[in-house]
């Protein structure tokens, strides 16, 4: 029987950091929050849902709707230039031959399509960006919720990424080349750990 696989785009997929910084950077500029213009700042703000933490610290009726149009028009221009990480390619493209992979992200769902198409990457039945809930743990449950007879795992990049796929009651991949080092992802309680791309493979048992 096929598992279903969630995969995260940046810092999963996507080597987007550099892209993606400046854009985040630009956007807490715009919510006058110079304090958070740092990048270990906005890194700590994936230490949980980027939302949740963002409003946490800033008035929801304080964010303005411009600001996050401005913020989707700058990582759609940005996601054009991201490079996949070395081997992820090749690993997507083999799974997705027994599995049905999915993928939900904290980006803009255009700016993901964007990526993929960049990189010619057709191998996901469905992609769930922050435009359509900035919620992961709704995006991952909807999609387990058409899978109730299947194994389900999630795989991303942050300690954000665990809790909310741990909340969301899938199984949890923390991938150790993303934007989190080994010790955040730990705090998240990842039911698995894997530090390069291929060894999904090996995790998925080809």
């Amino acid at each position: 029987m096929k598992t279903v696989l969630i995969f995260d785009m940046d810092g999963v997929i996507a080597d987007s950091w550099e892209a993606c910084y400046p854009c985040c950077k630009n956007f807490m500029v715009s919510l006058n929050q110079p304090q958070l213009c740092s990048q270990e700042a906005i890194l700590r703000l994936f230490e949980d849902n980027f939302m949740t933490s963002l409003t946490r610290i800033i008035d929801p009726t304080d964010i303005q709707s411009e600001s996050f149009l401005q913020l989707a028009r700058e990582l759609n221009e940005a996601m054009t230039l991201a490079p996949c990480f070395s081997g992820i390619k090749s690993v997507l493209k083999t799974l997705s031959k027994d599995h049905s992979l999915y993928l939900v992200t904290a980006n803009f769902t255009l700016a993901a399509q964007t990526f993929l198409n960049n990189h010619q990457l057709d191998c996901f039945i469905e992609v769930m960006g922050a435009d359509q809930s900035f919620s992961k743990v709704e995006k991952i449950r909807s999609i387990a919720k058409q899978h109730t007879d299947r194994s389900v795992y999630y795989i991303g990049d942050t300690l954000g990424d665990m809790i909310e796929g741990r909340a969301a009651g899938v199984q949890t991949v923390a991938a150790g080349w993303g934007w989190h080092d080994a010790p955040t992802l730990s705090k998240g309680s990842p039911d698995y750990f894997i530090e390069q791309p291929e060894e999904l493979l090996t995790f998925m048992k080809y």
